[in-house]
């Protein structure tokens, strides 16, 4: 396999395509519900900084996926079988960007995550803002006008805080994990083999317990077999023979 030195080699994965439709998709949203139906100064903050976001979390995508990681040796650096190289301070090999995350864009990853978080946090804030401050009697007159009903436009505003939500979340729990890596001084790989040696020393423990456990109530068993008394005799002596039958003619 030939040695990959960026995301956007073939083949691309499921989930980097799914992430090229789902954060175009959100900024097009954004766009196409915020400027027609806000207006003045409100809607030029909103804008302003929706696309500043935008524009840093573009720019930090593309520098974790083009920018190279890997050497073709060099001491303290992994090796990735996914990319065919060696990258030194391996992180992971993600998936979403389809490269590796090393020591060398490992800044520009946390920031991208960082961005995004805030980035979709607010534009969730924005829509549930369109619907409840915002939603003012000329936001309802636009409505009509553009959408034809208040109803069209509260269900595609109402859509709109599901998806932006969603995705804040999920990049919430990626942030949240990194942040955790961040104070323990791990990196990802380490932590996932850390996690799966603690799985096996429990399980291993677990079945440790149980033969020990098992190994107990057969002693116990052994113990109380030999105690037990061994015969059905009659303590005061053996029963007198019966007598036999004799019929009266």
């Amino acid at each position: 396999m030939p040695r990959r030195t960026n995301g956007f080699q073939r083949p691309f994965t499921n989930d980097q395509m799914l992430s090229w439709v789902a954060e175009p998709t959100a900024a097009i949203v954004f766009y196409l519900l915020v400027v027609p139906f806000t207006f003045d100064e409100t809607r030029t903050a909103f804008v302003t900084v929706f696309t500043v976001l935008l524009g840093l979390h573009i720019v930090c995508w593309l520098w974790c996926s083009l920018a190279d990681p890997g050497v073709q040796a060099q001491r303290e650096a992994r090796y990735c079988s996914v990319c065919n190289k060696s990258v030194p301070g391996l992180d992971h090999h993600c998936t979403w960007l389809n490269t590796c995350i090393g020591k060398r864009q490992y800044p520009a990853f946390f920031a991208l995550v960082t961005i995004g978080t805030i980035m979709y946090w607010f534009e969730t804030i924005v829509f549930i803002l369109m619907l409840t401050t915002l939603f003012t009697a000329e936001t309802r007159e636009k409505a009509e006008d553009i959408l034809g009903s208040q109803t069209t436009y509260q269900v595609l505003v109402s859509l709109a805080v599901c998806y932006a939500a969603g995705l804040a979340c999920a990049l919430s729990i990626l942030f949240v994990f990194h942040m955790f890596l961040q104070f323990t001084g791990l990196g990802t790989y380490a932590w996932m083999i850390s996690n799966r040696d603690r799985k096996v020393q429990k399980a291993k423990k677990k079945k440790e317990k149980a033969k020990a456990k098992e190994q107990e109530l057969a002693s116990a068993k052994a113990t109380g077999e030999e105690t037990q008394a061994p015969s059905n005799v009659d303590q005061n002596g053996p029963s007198p023979a019966p007598l036999p039958f004799v019929a009266n003619v």
